[in-house]
């Protein structure tokens, strides 16, 4: 049975009680985080990402249609100087803009990168790898069920 809900005192006590110093002024979440290395925090019974929570008990709201960007790059980083609500867009933007290297490692360069029909940055050469595998897929299967 759920108890009362925390006033905004108390939550703010027990979400600082779960940092822990990091450098260039982080402050890092100790508590639950998921695997994407965001920190999960529990507002009256609904898990909210621990840097939203963060900025909801010491900035206010937050609008509908804006994300928290973490300006020091850091996902478990839930300091409010570090924090800027965004659109989305921006968002993924910002990040984008520090990744160097695919998923798979390639080089996001000017000869290896092109932006897709929704706007997104392609590397060729995973592209290039998964038309092969594709390709060498259909072959094989035609030879192997005649």
């Amino acid at each position: 049975m759920a108890g009362k809900p925390q006033s905004p005192e108390r939550r703010l006590a027990t979400l600082l009680s779960r940092v822990a110093a990091g450098h260039g002024g982080c402050w890092l979440w100790t508590g639950h985080c998921l695997p994407n290395g965001y920190g999960l925090f529990c507002v009256n019974n609904k898990k909210i990402y621990a840097h939203r929570a963060a900025w909801l008990l010491m900035r206010g709201p937050i609008a509908d249609d804006l994300h928290i960007d973490h300006l020091c790059r850091v996902r478990n980083c839930i300091n409010p100087a570090h924090l800027e609500p965004v659109p989305q867009a921006e968002n993924n933007a910002r990040e984008a803009a520090v990744r160097v290297k695919c998923r798979n490692g390639h080089d996001w360069d000017e000869a290896n990168t092109y932006r897709g029909r929704q706007g997104f940055r392609q590397c060729r050469a995973c592209a290039r790898d998964r038309a092969r595998a594709r390709t060498s897929g259909g072959r094989h299967d035609r030879a192997s069920a005649a």
